[in-house]
Parts: C-alpha cells; structure tokens; sequence
C-alpha cells in the first residue's frame, strides 16, 4: 500500500468501530481519527514506501 492508502484503512478502521449518529458528526469523527494517528505512523508510512521503491529498483528484470 502507498503511505495515503496506509493512512485512510488506520482512519476507515477507527470509524467503523463506533455507530454515527449523524452526517454533521461524521466530519467530526473524521478529523478526530486523523488527528488520533501519530505523526511517527506518517513517517513509518513514508519510510517503508521508500524502501519498498529502492528495493524495486534494484531488482533486476
């Protein structure tokens, strides 16, 4: 998975655990599961996507 897919199954994962009430909470609870995500994950994200590209590219074909 790219870093932003990585993000947005952490913020899916954390929404489904609750019911929501309203379409108006829904934005709500979306900010406050990206907010909930630490920005090391971000960096792990990014990190891994990067290593994964050079691993790429050094394999040959």
């Amino acid at each position: 998975l790219n870093p932003i897919e990585r993000f947005w199954a952490i913020v899916k994962g954390r929404l489904k655990c609750h019911k929501l009430l309203t379409e108006e909470r829904m934005s709500e609870r979306i900010a406050e599961a990206c907010n909930a995500i630490p920005v090391e994950n971000l960096y792990n994200f990014a990190s891994h996507s990067k290593r994964q590209i050079i691993n790429c590219y050094k394999t040959s074909f």
